[in-house]
């Protein structure tokens, strides 16, 4: 029937990444998940949470979900904004932001499907922005944590 769940499928970074690639979308290393759907009427849910950190106040990251090249649940085009489905406004160097992506995609095939998440870090201040980690990542108690990021897919069947 319907609605049921065909396959759950997830990729977990434990590692951080340092990305340092400025106002250009660049793919988080880890955060990538192939699914080949059994039927061309299934669902593919594509969930994901992404700790990101940069060193600059006024930094912006902006996250997007890829179907393999095809950006799925962006925002409207505006001149040469980044346009994604989420992100934040750093605030300083030991902020840690968690971004949550979600999207009901219908890939309307049977092949092998590549789903990931990349990043656009806008300048100002900060020239690298970091994944599940902050900015300044010192070694001191109680600040500067590590974390961890994910992505999974979750086929629903028509």
């Amino acid at each position: 029937g319907g609605g049921k769940v065909g396959q759950v499928l997830q990729a977990y970074l434990i590692t951080t990444v340092s990305i340092a690639v400025l106002a250009t979308w660049a793919d988080i290393a880890g955060l990538t998940i192939d699914i080949t759907p059994v039927a061309t009427s299934s669902k593919i849910l594509v969930s994901g949470y992404i700790y990101g950190g940069m060193v600059g106040s006024s930094s912006t990251m902006t996250f997007r979900i890829m179907r393999d090249t095809t950006a799925i649940g962006v925002g409207d085009t505006s001149g040469t904004k980044p346009v994604g489905y989420g992100g934040h406004k750093n605030i300083d160097a030991r902020s840690l932001f968690c971004d949550k992506v979600e999207f009901l995609d219908s890939p309307s095939t049977t092949s092998a499907t590549t789903y990931k998440i990349q990043n656009n870090i806008e300048y100002s201040g900060s020239t690298a922005n970091y994944i599940n980690q902050t900015g300044n990542d010192a070694n001191v108690i109680g600040y500067d944590p590590r974390v961890c990021s994910a992505i999974t897919v979750t086929e629903i069947l028509a």
